[in-house]
C-alpha cells in the first residue's frame, strides 16, 4: 500500500455517510453489497488446579475464537446487527470464564490485525473486476461519545491511505 497524502482522495466516501444510525451513517450508502467485520477473540484454557509463581492458573493452550464459538457455549445468536455484550451476556470488560475451562476475552477494538487486513484483501480483490483499486476504509475515532469527531482512513492496495477529519 501506499500512503496517499491528500485527503479529497476520500471525499467520494464520505459524501455517501449520511449521518443516521444505520450502516449508511458510519460506511456510506450506494454500495452493492456490505460486511461486518466482528473482531476475533482471544481465547485460553487454563488448570485451576496449578498456579504459576504469581498465583494464576497455568494456561494450557490458547487459540484464535470466533464470536459464533462463545455463542455456542452461551446458547446466544450472531446476527447482523450482534452486540459483544449481547454474545457475553454483559457489559464490562471482564474475560467470559466457562466452566470447562476456557476464558475468552473481549474483543480488542480498534485493532485489525496485518494478516486479517491481508485475508480480507485477497477476498475483496478477487470480487471486482478493478483489484488495484481496492480500497479499505476504517473506522478511526469515538465520535458516538460526543457527536463532535469522526474520521475515515481510505487505504488503496494502490495509492495507500489518507485520514480525513471532520469537525
Amino acid at each position: 500500500m501506499e500512503l496517499i497524502t491528500d485527503p479529497a482522495r476520500s471525499a467520494w466516501l464520505t459524501a455517501r455517510i449520511d449521518g443516521s444510525d444505520t450502516v449508511a451513517g458510519t460506511s456510506g450508502s450506494g454500495f452493492e453489497a456490505y460486511a461486518r467485520l466482528l473482531h476475533p477473540l482471544t481465547a485460553y484454557r487454563v488448570d485451576s488446579s496449578t498456579a504459576d509463581e504469581h498465583g494464576e492458573p497455568l494456561v494450557l493452550e490458547s487459540s484464535v475464537w470466533r464470536w459464533s464459538e462463545v455463542t455456542a457455549k452461551t446458547g446466544r445468536t450472531v446476527h447482523p446487527d450482534v452486540a459483544w455484550s449481547a454474545v457475553g451476556g454483559r457489559d464490562d470488560e471482564r474475560e467470559l470464564v466457562f466452566d470447562d475451562g476456557w476464558r475468552v476475552e473481549p474483543p480488542e477494538e480498534g485493532w485489525f490485525a496485518p494478516t486479517q487486513l491481508a485475508a480480507l484483501t485477497e477476498h475483496l480483490a478477487a470480487a471486482t473486476t478493478t483489484p488495484l483499486e481496492v480500497l479499505a476504509a476504517i473506522w478511526d475515532g469515538w465520535g458516538d461519545l460526543d457527536g463532535s469527531f469522526g474520521a475515515v482512513t481510505d487505504a488503496s492496495t494502490r495509492r495507500g491511505r489518507s485520514r480525513i477529519r471532520s469537525p
